[in-house]
């Protein structure tokens, strides 16, 4: 591991017109964000050095862009770094992500976000947006409300056609055929009727439980059955859930 002390030239005070955006400076700042900063700097001020390093045309940041932005007559703190170009690359491009690897302890942030007073309007717009983000979106409350079944076998492995019902799919599918030639329009009515396909989600359910892993798999990412919530939302089910959990009720009432 490098010894940061190797790496660390001096601590400057630089004014901002001294300080050269970074040419590969990938971060865009939307007003939203501009705001956010403007609110902390008015209301605590500078709290922590900029990151730069020296080249032939002066001081380049690595860190800060957005703070210099927010006030360039000011005088910054900054920590110069004996880094080349490559390793200055490394830590512009892996600082922000690194920091946004972070999970939330909910808990803890809600009861820091509780002790916090501020007459600062874009700081107080921020700590409310903190706030609103914790509330849990509509999506999050029907997984919560979904408790994921446990898929045992309890009698015979159903024959395939016990697990769904496709007489009005296939009526269709023949007058489609029927009404239309081969090509784009045939196509879409076609991948429509097969919409009208009924499922049998007990009997699936069932079929699941003897299925082998393969199997299980492929029912899984067909949304024929829900083992992990999570997984769920990955695949784009997310918006389906409530209808899931109805169609799980309905099916299991009784």
């Amino acid at each position: 591991m490098v010894n940061w002390r190797d790496r660390v030239v001096e601590m400057r005070r630089v004014p901002a017109s001294e300080l050269n955006a970074n040419p590969k400076n990938w971060r865009e700042h939307p007003p939203e964000q501009q705001r956010a900063m403007k609110g902390v700097l008015e209301e605590v001020g500078i709290a922590g050095a900029l990151l730069a390093r020296e080249t032939p045309d002066g001081l380049e940041l690595i860190d800060g862009h957005l703070r210099t932005e927010m006030n360039d007559a000011t005088e910054w703190p900054v920590l110069i770094l004996d880094v080349d170009e490559n390793e200055a690359d490394v830590l512009l491009a892996s600082i922000d992500p690194i920091g946004a690897m972070a999970k939330t302890n909910t808990d803890a942030l809600k009861a820091l976000l509780g002790q916090i007073a501020t007459d600062n309007a874009d700081l107080g717009s921020l700590l409310e947006q903190l706030k609103t983000d914790l509330v849990p979106k509509e999506d999050d409350k029907y997984t919560r409300k979904i408790e994921t079944p446990i898929y045992e076998p309890k009698g015979d492995k159903p024959e395939p056609e016990e697990l769904y019902d496709n007489l009005k799919m296939l009526d269709l599918v023949r007058r489609i055929q029927e009404a239309t030639e081969r090509g784009p329009i045939q196509d879409f009515l076609m991948a429509a009727a097969h919409r009208h396909t009924r499922f049998n989600y007990d009997q699936i359910a069932e079929f699941y439980a003897h299925a082998d892993s393969e199997l299980q798999e492929l029912m899984e990412e067909s949304a024929l059955v829900i083992i992990d919530f999570d997984k769920a939302v990955e695949l784009g089910f997310v918006k389906l859930t409530k209808g899931f959990q109805e169609i799980w009720e309905t099916d299991h009432a009784g």
